[in-house]
């Protein structure tokens, strides 16, 4: 049995690529032929996932994070394309919990990581926007990049642009844009289908999970309407499209000025790795991540992949850390059969973290075993909670 392990990161604990490596050392041990290929569908990990698939290098850059301070960061080059993640500047797994504060964090570290790239010489930049600090509307990003904020009294708006900027700017002037810029083809990834403003927009939806509380969101939203007013205004642009939210609005100012292309992640990286054709050509599909729920219908990769598997009609079985509300509810989706190390109860996540090789491992394997015994799934659906419980039908 050829079987395809498509995984995407294991939030906090692992990465796609290690996940795929466990996962693939316990089927080959019993015989399975495996082929690993991990993904990311736009945020932490996206990039380490490419390049282990498509081959590459990893670029190291200086930059500063989304409170201005100096790290270490990369991205990935292959040929004359390059991959990056905002999460490797402005990330807010970057900050500690008492750092969170989405109107003082900036993107600019995102634009120096662009800029790199760009006098590098890439070509086409793949943009993954998940996983972000920020809710600056990507302004910060475009100071790196050389586009200039005026406020409304038409004074030029200096030091590190964050969220509180928005409401001051009166004026956007962009000719003094990187050169190079133009000649480079921008396509984002991510799985962020939400406006820029409104009640589904970046502001609304995102930056309580940051640290804003209502105050700050109330604050927050009208300056992202100004500036979504003065992109309509000047740019004659629709500022609501879907993506346009996406890493605190960075979204929109990419379409608006790199003219960047807005991919569903999934779909973007099914079509840079070529999955389409590996699944047509597997017996089983091996999906994960790190947890699982009703919300993972909606962009998320483990569905991504199973809906396509499912034009091959192929058997397709997805490994998660935690199982949330109405898991079961993937079954429609096109997953057969979903095992997990705990189900959604209360649980010490400091012992899953410290011990979360071992719980894939053992996870995996009680997956395997069931394979191996009952390759074709026949009325078999599992919901596996805890490994020692092994499983509920």
């Amino acid at each position: 049995m050829k079987v395809l392990i498509v995984p995407d990161s294991f939030k906090s604990t692992l990465s796609s690529v290690r996940v795929a490596e466990i996962i693939s050392d316990v089927f080959k041990s019993d015989g399975f032929e495996t082929h690993s290929a991990p993904i990311g569908d736009g945020g932490e990990g996206t990039v380490d996932a490419l390049l282990y698939s498509l081959g590459g290098e990893k670029k190291y850059l200086e930059v500063l994070d989304s409170l201005g301070r100096q790290i270490n960061t990369y991205y990935g080059m292959k040929d004359k394309t390059a991959f990056m993640e905002i999460s490797g500047s402005a990330g807010l797994m970057l900050l500690k919990e008492s750092e969170y504060d989405p109107s003082r964090t900036s993107t600019f570290g995102f634009g120096q990581m662009i800029e790199d790239a760009v006098k590098k010489g890439a070509g086409k930049i793949y943009l993954g926007l998940g996983g972000t600090a920020t809710n600056d509307a990507g302004i910060g990003m475009l100071s790196a990049l050389g586009v200039r904020f005026y406020d409304k009294a038409g004074d030029e708006i200096r030091g590190l642009l964050c969220g509180s900027v928005l409401e001051k700017i009166g004026k956007i002037e962009s000719k003094n844009l990187l050169a190079g810029l133009k000649d480079v083809e921008f396509t984002v990834i991510s799985d962020v289908q939400n406006p820029l403003t409104g009640k589904y927009g970046a502001t609304k939806i995102f930056s309580p999970q940051k640290g804003a509380d209502s105050l700050m969101v109330e604050m927050l939203e009208k300056g992202m309407v100004n500036y979504a007013s003065i992109l309509n205004r000047d740019y004659s642009t629709d500022t609501e499209f879907p993506g346009a939210g996406a890493a605190g609005g960075a979204g929109a100012s990419l379409k608006v000025f790199l003219n960047a292309k807005i991919n569903p992640g999934i779909e973007c990286v099914v079509n840079l790795l070529a999955l389409e054709r590996n699944i047509a050509e597997s017996d089983l599909i091996i999906v994960g991540e790190g947890s699982l729920d009703y919300q993972s219908a909606f962009g998320k990769a483990p569905v991504g992949i199973a809906r396509i598997a499912k034009k091959y009609n192929k058997k397709v079985i997805a490994v998660a850390g935690k199982l949330g509300e109405n898991a079961e509810s993937l079954y429609a989706e096109g997953i057969d059969l979903i095992f997990s190390y705990y189900g959604n109860v209360n649980i010490n996540l400091g012992y899953i973290k410290m011990h979360s090789e071992k719980l894939l491992k053992e996870t995996a394997a009680l997956a395997k075993d069931i394979i191996k015994t009952n390759p074709e799934l026949k009325n078999r659906k599992y919901i596996c909670y805890e490994t020692k419980n092994l499983y509920n039908a």
